[in-house]
C-alpha cells in the first residue's frame, strides 16, 4: 500500500517517453523504449528484449562488426594504450534521453539501475575479469561543481558495490576542455591532450585497470587516459567499459 500511496503522490515516469511507470518497476523505461535498446552482448532475458544481440564486435574498442572479422578499420594494425574497450548498448534515442536526464536533470537515482545494467554486461566480457582497481574517468572539478556530481564516478561506485573491486579516484582532470560532442575525431584527441594527471602512482603499479565512464564515441578520453596510467602509472593493462557506445 505504500508503494502505491508514493507512486500516486510522486508518479515515475519513461525516462525516454514519459509514460507512468508502474508502482513496481525498478526499470528506468517503459516496456515499448525498453526494447529499444540494443545490447552489444546479450545478457537480459529475452523474453523482454525484442532484438538480436550483437554478437561481432572490434576485439579492441569493441565497435559492433555485423559483418565479421577481428578488428574494426580504425583499430587494425595499430596500437593503443587502451587494452580494449566493452560498452553495454549502442547509443539509441532511449538511451540518449536516460544519460542526459541522469547528466543534466540532476537525477543521479538513475545511477543504480544504469549501474545494474553495467554490471550484468561485465560478466559477458570475460576479458575483464582479471581487472583489479576500478577507476571512473574523471570531470574537471569546475564542471564537476556546477553539476554536482560526476557521472562517472556514481555508475564506478555502483559497479564497486556489486563487484567488490576497489575504487580508486587518483585520475584527475587538470585541463577544463570544452565538451567532446561537437568536436570531429582529430579535434577530440587534440582536446584532451594533457588533459589528466595521475595521483599515487603505486597503487595501480602492475595492476590491471577498468576505467568507467558513460559514453564513448571516439575513445579519445579513454585512449588519453589509459596513456596517463600505462606511461605514468606504470598500469600492466588498462580497460575501459561504457554505459554506451556511438557508431
Amino acid at each position: 500500500m505504500l508503494n502505491y500511496l508514493l507512486h500516486f503522490l510522486f508518479p515515475r515516469t519513461c525516462g525516454h517517453c514519459h509514460r507512468d511507470l508502474v508502482s513496481q518497476t525498478q526499470n528506468p523505461l517503459c516496456p515499448t523504449c525498453f526494447e529499444q535498446l540494443q545490447l552489444i552482448v546479450p545478457f537480459l532475458d529475452s523474453a523482454t528484449i525484442s532484438f538480436a544481440p550483437q554478437n561481432l564486435y572490434c576485439q579492441r574498442c569493441g565497435i559492433p562488426l555485423p559483418h565479421g572479422g577481428a578488428h574494426c578499420h580504425a583499430c587494425r594494425g595499430k596500437r593503443f594504450f587502451c587494452d580494449n574497450i566493452r560498452s553495454v548498448f549502442l547509443f539509441t534515442p532511449p538511451l540518449q534521453s536516460l544519460i542526459h536526464r541522469f547528466k543534466y536533470e540532476d537525477r543521479k537515482s538513475l545511477a543504480q539501475p544504469l549501474g545494474e545494467w553495467m554490471g550484468s554486461a561485465f560478466k559477458q566480457y570475460p576479458e575483464l575479469q582479471d581487472t583489479e582497481i576500478l577507476i571512473p574517468v574523471p570531470l574537471h572539478a569546475q564542471r564537476e561543481k556546477k553539476r554536482g556530481f560526476n557521472q562517472s564516478h556514481l555508475l564506478a561506485a555502483i559497479h564497486s558495490q556489486n563487484t567488490g573491486l576497489p575504487l580508486s579516484k587518483i585520475l584527475t582532470r587538470i585541463k577544463p576542455t570544452p565538451p567532446q560532442v561537437k568536436l570531429s575525431k582529430t579535434q577530440r584527441i587534440e582536446n584532451v591532450q594533457e588533459a589528466f594527471e595521475l595521483h599515487d602512482t603505486e597503487s595501480i603499479k602492475h595492476k590491471k585497470v577498468l576505467l568507467i565512464d558513460d559514453v564513448c564515441t571516439t575513445g579519445a578520453t579513454l585512449e588519453e587516459c589509459a596513456r596517463v596510467l600505462r606511461r605514468k602509472g606504470h598500469a600492466k593493462k588498462v580497460y575501459a567499459l561504457t554505459l554506451a557506445r556511438q557508431i
